[in-house]
């Protein structure tokens, strides 16, 4: 039985007695792409079909089974692929290392310094992206259940970079200077707490009255 049978015919096992659909309202994969990949066909060129990475990685988690199987049955990664992400991935702590990330940027009201990290990990990071907790633990317990190696290896290094772009961050300006007041998670104004936005709100505004003195 060659890939594409043998991927579609597993596919349509998995999906049992649900309508196509069914899986679609589920996945968001049409049912039309849907029913191509089980046929292992593109009904309008003729051609065969196999699903994608991404396509894969939504109806593995419709169907919640490991999409690691599911790629290599697809072909797209080899058994020994397989092994090497799960052994690494039970090495590496990968959401707790984007909890410490979370914790490591809540203390920059701007976090536009994070964005060149998108440019150099696209296999990671989208470009709509947002650098928030709920955006890093998502992609935590995305990587945990679903990663290939290469990606743990990439998330390994993008997290090393990130630490380091945030300690440069920090000292870029000395302590007695304001930014590290304002950017202080427990700053307060006439005793109430500023929040995220407020505070980068100040630094905004610094940031332009030390402009326009600048350019008088």
């Amino acid at each position: 039985m060659d890939i594409i049978t043998k991927i579609g015919d597993f596919l349509k096992e998995l999906r049992g007695k649900r309508s196509l659909r069914d899986i679609q309202n589920i996945s968001g994969v049409s049912y039309t792409y849907l029913r191509s990949i089980e046929k292992g066909m593109d009904p309008r060129s003729g051609n065969e079909i196999l699903p994608t990475p991404e396509t894969l990685r939504k109806l593995a988690k419709a169907y919640d089974y490991p999409y690691l199987d599911l790629a290599e049955i697809a072909g797209i990664i080899t058994d020994k692929d397989r092994k090497a992400a799960l052994e690494l991935s039970g090495y590496i702590d990968i959401v707790r290392f984007c909890e410490l990330l979370a914790d490591r940027i809540s203390d920059f009201p701007d976090l536009r310094f994070l964005d060149e990290l998108k440019i150099k990990y696209p296999n990671l990071l989208e470009d709509s992206f947002e650098f928030s907790r709920e955006s890093l633990e998502q992609l935590g317990q995305e990587l945990k259940k679903s990663g290939t190696y290469e990606e743990i290896r990439s998330f390994v290094d993008f997290f090393d970079d990130a630490v380091k772009l945030c300690s440069q961050q920090s000292t870029r300006y000395p302590n007695s200077d304001i930014y590290h007041a304002v950017i202080d998670p427990l700053s307060t104004y006439k005793g109430i707490h500023l929040k995220s936005k407020e505070r980068s709100e100040i630094i905004n505004f610094i940031e332009y009255l030390v402009h326009r003195r600048e350019s008088q």
